[in-house]
């Protein structure tokens, strides 16, 4: 590592005065614990008992948690459904430094991802999701292209799921900001239908392989290829590539360099790509070396994993400690 350990942490103690607008779906992560009885000697069912359940807010709130530990003026902007709102539980658990700005929309609830979980190993063992991901009503699409204003922010981080909320009229606003940083997720729900190829420009983007290769089409191919491919397509030359145990890729315009994972204790991996997107993006928008990106990335990703789904966010003092111990 060429970087000292307090020339890191004074470098992201520097994000301090950065104003963020942090925008994306809203989720409403539910794990519902059960233990498994067996299998029902009437049908092809697998029986559980209900045990406990617990409720988080995941998507983009999850990542505008994040960024608040390390920014102190931070603006949220989403959209919720009126069927159920969820609002009430979503601004207990904002930090709050976080201004957030809601949409709504009549025909849909607030969406909803539930998992049935095995509470001792945290193994999934089926989902639900509870959403519409039609297009926006016009009028919701009106508003929030009335009200969305990317000139005052320094950094714009957008975490896409492909839910609906991005669509490309909102996405013709977001590509006047300053500093554009965007993750387009693909998941079960979106089907592959979300790319990154979305998005004219950006200026930095965190993809994970599979979304990499879905957006390069390059399902075999060298990887490296993959990221060109995309930087050339946005025009953008600040790339991460991460992909589970494998070292993390990272691209700065004229090189790419693999930067190792640092996860010692994997508890729970939901989220923890949310959490080195939300981060990684204030670095490269700081204009930090790449490599170094992409090792804030990875201790991050390191900490989130080590706590079940979106319980809490990653805090500076825990990651500055971590930093501490890796760098010695």
């Amino acid at each position: 590592m060429r970087y000292q350990a307090n020339e890191v942490i004074d470098k992201l103690k520097g994000l301090r005065g950065i104003k963020v607008l942090v925008i994306g779906d809203t989720i409403i992560d539910q794990y519902h614990y059960c233990s498994s009885i067996g299998k029902s000697p009437k049908d092809n069912v697998l029986v559980v008992r209900y045990l406990s359940e617990e409720c988080f807010t995941g998507g983009v709130l999850a990542a505008a948690n994040h960024i608040a530990g390390f920014c102190d003026n931070v603006h949220l902007a989403t959209c919720l459904g009126r069927q159920r709102s969820y609002r009430n539980f979503i601004m207990r658990h904002l930090k709050k430094n976080i201004i957030p700005r809601f949409f709504y929309r009549e025909d849909a609830p607030t969406i909803v991802k539930r998992r049935y979980v095995e509470p001792t190993f945290l193994t999934k063992m089926f989902g639900i999701s509870f959403m519409d991901d039609h297009p926006l009503p016009d009028s919701v699409t009106d508003e929030i292209c009335d009200w969305l204003d990317v000139s005052g922010y320094d950094v714009v981080v957008v975490t896409d799921y492909g839910h609906g909320f991005i669509n490309n009229a909102v996405i013709s606003r977001l590509i006047d900001a300053k500093f554009l940083a965007v993750n387009a997720q693909t998941n079960t729900d979106n089907m592959g239908f979300n790319l990154i190829g979305r998005y004219p420009r950006a200026d930095y983007i965190s993809l994970d392989e599979p979304e990499t290769r879905l957006s390069s089409q390059n399902k075999y191919g060298d990887l490296n290829e993959s990221i060109i491919v995309l930087s050339e397509l946005l025009g953008c030359n600040k790339i991460t590539v991460t992909h589970g145990s494998h070292s993390t890729l990272v691209y700065d315009g004229k090189n790419i360099k693999e930067i190792p994972i640092l996860s010692r204790e994997v508890k729970d991996t939901v989220g923890a790509g949310d959490a080195f997107f939300a981060i990684s993006s204030l670095c490269a928008a700081s204009d930090f070396p790449m490599d170094l990106v992409g090792f804030i990335g990875n201790a991050i990703g390191a900490l989130k994993v080590k706590i079940v789904c979106n319980r809490s966010p990653v805090e500076p003092e825990v990651l500055f400690k971590f930093i501490k111990e890796v760098i010695k």
